[in-house]
């Protein structure tokens, strides 16, 4: 069973638009998704049965009107509403990772997404040794 997996079935929406959402979440954890889309996103996921507030507010959510943060946050309560949440994030990185991995084997080209699931481990890399520097210098 996938790290961390949600289960996606006997819940509001279907199963494509629960791993969308979910997706959708896991790119947000990890500081890789762009809010660009989401209205777009929301409307296909309105259409697949996952209907609530949030997913309305989300679909009408023009990136003329609405700021990013704004969307971001409205995509972080969907997939909180649907227990779709990631409690760690490393538990987010495996799931980006295992869908990489899933689109890869259906030849979809990947490279971007291998490059920011990456970068991501690099930031926390660094991130985590400055914290264990400056701990060290500061005794």
């Amino acid at each position: 069973m996938p790290a961390e997996a949600a289960d996606t079935r006997g819940h509001h929406g279907n199963v494509a638009a629960r791993r969308d959402i979910r997706r959708a979440e896991a790119s947000r954890v990890l500081g890789l998704l762009s809010s660009e889309k989401l209205p777009a996103r929301a409307q296909s996921w309105l259409a697949d049965g996952a209907d609530s507030e949030s997913v309305r507010a989300l679909a009408a959510a023009a990136t003329e009107t609405a700021d990013e943060g704004v969307r971001l946050a409205l995509v972080a309560e969907i997939a909180y509403e649907r227990g779709l949440s990631f409690a760690t994030l490393q538990a987010a990185r495996t799931f980006e990772a295992e869908e990489i991995m899933r689109a890869r084997s259906f030849n979809i080209n990947v490279q971007s997404d291998i490059y920011g699931l990456s970068n991501g481990y690099t930031d926390e890399a660094v991130r985590k040794l400055r914290e264990f520097v400056g701990r060290v210098l500061h005794r």
